[in-house]
């Protein structure tokens, strides 16, 4: 199972920085109970997107101290790809903020 980590923490206070980030967390957390699992991780709050969604099997939105409601550009573009990604059937899991935009971005209020 190939994996990608969509990176959305904002947090870049010098206590964050101290701490690994989101996306080696994830990783960290699954690989024991999924050795045979490959996880990408994209920095989409920098603007780091994957450019082909059938290079992965599944998905996971980070959380964030961003609001959804946020106008950053790469909000409306993870908006966008989470629709793209549930159109294609793959699985999605959205941890704090990421559950706040995949519900955004179906619908949600």
């Amino acid at each position: 199972m190939r994996i990608a980590i969509l990176m959305t923490n904002t947090d870049e206070s010098e206590f964050a920085t101290r701490h690994p980030k989101d996306g080696d967390k994830w990783r960290k957390l699954l690989s024991p109970k999924r050795p045979d699992w490959t996880f990408t991780i994209y920095k989409v709050k920098d603007g780091d997107f994957p450019q082909d969604l059938s290079l992965h099997d599944g998905w996971i939105v980070t959380g964030s101290p961003a609001s959804v409601h946020d106008d950053a550009r790469w909000i409306g573009e993870l908006l966008t790809l989470i629709r793209n990604i549930v159109e294609s059937g793959a699985p999605l899991f959205g941890a704090c903020f990421g559950h706040q935009a995949i519900a955004l971005a179906l619908g949600g209020t």
